[in-house]
């Protein structure tokens, strides 16, 4: 494999990038470098008639490479260290509420309820739970360390945390300023062909970190094209609400996130889905805070095909993920533009579910979609990616709410992978936050969790690969409602009580006893004791129940 190293391998490559993409100017070299022109203009030849791929070199400080279609940088490793300190902040969560083993149900009289399990009828398979880094990661070097590593184990970790699987990564399109604040990551492209890593550094760092705990399911996610795609070069929409990517544009947009694939795939991380439209159906603008880019459904389904046709053509294994909507129950335009999706044949070999953001929605939105889709033969599962509270009260009712939310997309409509917005706060003040509050991190050696994440850890913590199946709970003031699955020879039920009074249920067609998990007024994800399914099972008011019978 061909080396060239520090300065000649930087301008050489430079010089390439500059001459294959027409790149006016060289973002990365400096005017004391160019002295060194004459000298690498060999190595710039060599450079180009180079065919294997890819092509690496180590400088003092950065790892280059060269493929056929881009040129990039690296960046340093990073991984979660379980130091002392970090040890000693986790021993302060889940720390049981009673010894374990203790019985807490027996005698207790049958309920007025009664929760019926058949496991002879199945349903989807729960992918997994994860959250965005939206956009806390670019800004990871704010935390102190142990505390950032603290939090992120508090997410990731089966064994000491709510264990989180998946994680979205935003692939940014502009430039943070005083006009985005710290609401945009910075686009990786220099120009085009010229990938540099280092401009995601701190949100790579995340990523090696969680990587570090395991995970392995990584999506990246566009807001917006690149600034040069878009009409007015401004990566928050078009002054008038419209698309802000030219038709013209679609090609060089689909190459771009083709692109971007590959800096992170070459990069180690394991891409498994790239999604480059955001809810598309707003009217994303620069008065808006954040990053956007309006889409009609025929433009979202034009472009889309480009970019898979695009993926094939570099033998890419991203699939891709779509649509991303806000308003994925509206007729007219996304379960519309779903079946076109499904019944077209170049889509069939990179989609494998409609992606969708929960705000909003209520129980009838989300059965009529689900009949619609089943009239129309559309069988894709549904992917939750983006859910959060908005609201600003922090205590009861939004963990309340999300545990809601939470039953209704797995028994409606059988989605098999649920993902919060945005995951990790600058302090635990902005927990209170309306759109925050899962969990924080602070630059003073504070880590913690958020009520929220404790109701996610509910289901995340126990249901991961688990197959739903069936529970039929009834009950007139719709207060007390839940799920049940297995797994690995476990049946897991999750029982839900929004009333302000303490409930009892009794359990029918499941015999022995099982360890009780609740999150309530008092308990955080906290072992609550033994039940045994022969006698009645108390529900704290308002909490969230998670009961594993081995």
């Amino acid at each position: 494999m061909k080396k060239l190293k520090g300065t000649a391998l930087l301008l050489a490559a430079s010089l390439l990038v500059m001459t294959l993409s027409g790149c006016t100017e060289n973002p990365k070299l400096t005017e004391s470098q160019t002295e060194d022109t004459e000298e690498t203009q060999t190595e710039t030849e060599a450079l180009t008639s180079e065919t294997e791929t890819p092509t690496e070199s180590e400088s003092e400080t950065e790892t280059y490479y060269q493929t056929d279609t881009l040129f990039y940088t690296d960046v340093k490793d990073s991984e979660v260290v379980f130091t002392d300190k970090v040890m000693e902040n986790l021993s302060a969560f889940f720390v049981p509420a009673m010894p374990i083993g203790t019985l807490k149900n027996q005698g207790n009289s049958a309920g007025n309820l009664t929760a019926v399990i058949d496991s002879s009828i199945t349903y989807q398979t729960i992918e997994g739970f994860g959250g965005s880094g939206c956009w806390w990661a670019c800004f990871s070097d704010y935390y102190d360390e142990e505390a950032l590593d603290t939090a992120l184990i508090l997410l990731y970790s089966q064994e000491y945390g709510i264990g989180l699987t998946t994680y979205r990564h935003n692939a940014g399109g502009g430039t943070p300023s005083s006009a985005y604040g710290k609401v945009v990551t910075e686009c990786v492209e220099e120009c085009p062909g010229f990938m540099n890593l280092e401009r995601d550094a701190q949100g790579m760092k995340v990523i090696r970190k969680l990587q570090s705990l395991g995970v392995d399911y990584f999506t990246l996610f566009m807001n917006s094209p690149p600034a040069r795609l878009c009409a007015n070069n401004d990566t928050r929409g078009a002054e008038d609400g419209s698309s802000n990517l030219p038709e013209e544009n679609y090609e060089e947009y689909a190459k771009y996130c083709a692109d971007v694939i590959e800096l992170y795939t070459l990069a180690g991380v394991p891409v498994k889905y790239l999604s480059p439209i955001n809810e598309p159906q707003w009217k994303w603008s620069p008065a808006k805070w954040q990053e956007g880019c309006h889409y009609e459904y025929n433009e979202v389904f034009n472009f889309d095909k480009i970019l898979i046709q695009e993926v094939e053509r570099r033998g890419l294994t991203t699939k891709i993920s779509v649509p991303e909507s806000a308003a994925w129950y509206d007729e007219t335009y996304t379960i519309f533009l779903i079946n076109k999706m499904f019944y077209n044949n170049v889509y069939k070999n990179h989609v494998d579910h409609i992606s969708v953001h929960d705000y909003g929605a209520q129980a009838k939105h989300k059965e009529n979609c689900m009949e619609k889709f089943k009239k129309s033969g559309m069988n894709w599962p549904v992917h939750m990616t983006e859910w959060t509270n908005l609201t600003t009260d922090y205590d009861t009712m939004p963990y309340m709410t999300i545990t809601r939310d939470l039953n209704e997309d797995f028994s409606i409509l059988n989605c098999t992978l649920f993902e919060w917005w945005t995951i990790m706060n600058m302090t635990d003040d902005s927990l209170k936050d309306t759109t925050n509050a899962f969990a924080f991190a602070s630059d003073d050696g504070r880590a913690g969790l958020g009520y929220r994440a404790y109701v996610v850890g509910q289901y995340s913590k126990f249901i991961t690969g688990a197959t739903r199946i069936e529970m039929e709970l009834t009950d007139e003031n719709d207060e007390v409602y839940g799920t049940a699955y297995v797994k690995d020879g476990q049946t897991i039920v999750i029982l839900n009580n929004e009333s302000t009074s303490e409930r009892t249920v009794s359990l029918s067609g499941i015999t022995g006893i099982g360890a009780m998990y609740t999150t309530d007024g008092e308990l955080r994800l906290q072992y609550n004791g033994d039940v045994d399914a022969a006698y009645g099972i108390t529900l704290s008011p308002e909490s969230v129940n998670t009961i594993v019978f081995e």
